[in-house]
């Protein structure tokens, strides 16, 4: 089938909309139609290289869309199911398995010219008007008025923030968390925070239209780091350090801070993707005392399970995520990632012709 798909021919280069050749589903994979796509760092990352993905490649890992084909196999999804795209969850090599292809280059599904173009680095490829994935990649959501857009973000980012504190974390009442990074992840960790009823939920980012935003949904201190020591101020509003942390940078120089500042005893969640071969300079001192660093990109351990929760959530008010969401046209997908890099965007979503 002809389909249309933004594709990323070579590393930092960007993204070019073109007309590809997608293949019928095997028995165990599913033919969807994209309605909406989330764009995230990572997928920015991946087409700048500091994610090793074959190019030229298709890429895009959140998205929503509408089943129209299934393989012989599949028991899960049915035609006209609306399914929402997850990256997978659990397991000790997670982002590994995420990056890698489940079919691999040489037999991709994707051709232009009779030539294969990578189109499952994340397990499906959103950025393209149709796709062809592997069933459990798929969540099933109910026929409902949420809007597309929040069906497109759920999948990703917004997942990953939410559930590093939800699902991993797991504070109490009155714990104190301090949540570096206000993008989509950051500010779902801070809604998810509220939702735990956390005190104080401290925010750190460098754009003051994203804490201004933290503060709105819920954080109760923020902290911009420019000219100042994020681990001072930190330990200035909770002494001691706070109890939990969570990094969605990927920010090496971060993710040392992050750790900083939890006390003794403390938990701090990697929730953030950044160059595979970054190294983290983690002081010594910091070694003496108990504290634990999880790391966790992918959020939830069972998206199946807990996409549907935050949707309800959502649906109840308790979890505005739409208030993250800027829509762009899927031709001006380039506009939406120059939006995401300087912040102009929190949660880009493209909505398909």
């Amino acid at each position: 089938m002809r389909i249309d798909a933004a594709v990323v021919n070579a590393a930092r280069e960007p993204f070019s909309v073109e007309a590809l050749d997608l293949e019928e589903p095997r028995d165990d994979e599913v033919f969807v139609q994209v309605i909406a796509a989330g764009m995230s760092h990572v997928d920015l990352l991946a087409r700048d290289g500091d994610i090793p993905v074959p190019l030229p490649a298709v890429l895009g890992c959140e998205g929503v869309g509408r089943v129209e084909r299934i393989g012989a196999k599949v028991m899960g999804v049915a035609p006209l199911d609306r399914v929402v795209f997850a990256r997978p969850g659990g397991g000790p090599d997670l982002f590994g398995r995420r990056i890698s292809r489940y079919r691999e280059v040489e037999f991709a599904p994707l051709h232009r010219s009779g030539r294969p173009i990578a189109g499952s680095a994340f397990g499906h490829c959103c950025f393209a008007t149709h796709v062809l994935t592997a069933e459990r990649n798929l969540i099933r959501v109910p026929h409902d008025d949420t809007p597309f857009p929040v069906l497109a973000a759920l999948g990703g980012d917004v997942q990953i923030g939410a559930g590093a504190v939800i699902d991993t974390l797991r504070p109490r009442p009155g714990s104190s968390i301090a949540i570096f990074g206000a993008g989509a992840a950051g500010l779902s960790a801070v809604l998810a925070a509220r939702l735990a009823s956390c005190h104080p939920i401290i925010a750190v980012d460098i754009k003051a239209s994203r804490l201004d935003m933290a503060e709105q949904l819920g954080a109760d201190r923020t902290i911009d780091p420019d000219g100042l020591d994020p681990v001072v101020a930190i330990r200035g509003m909770a002494p001691g350090g706070v109890q939990f942390a969570v990094d969605t940078t990927g920010d090496p120089s971060l993710i040392g801070q992050a750790l900083e500042c939890i006390a003794s005893g403390g938990r701090c969640v990697l929730a953030g993707a950044g160059p595979l071969d970054a190294e983290v300079a983690v002081k010594f001192r910091l070694l003496l005392q108990p504290r634990t660093l999880i790391g966790n990109p992918s959020g939830a351990r069972d998206p199946a399970e807990f996409v549907p929760r935050l949707l309800g959530l959502y649906r109840q008010g308790r979890f505005p995520i739409d208030r993250l969401i800027t829509e762009f046209r899927f031709a001006d997908i380039n506009t939406a990632a120059d939006a995401l890099l300087s912040g102009a965007a929190i949660k880009p979503v493209l909505v398909m012709p």
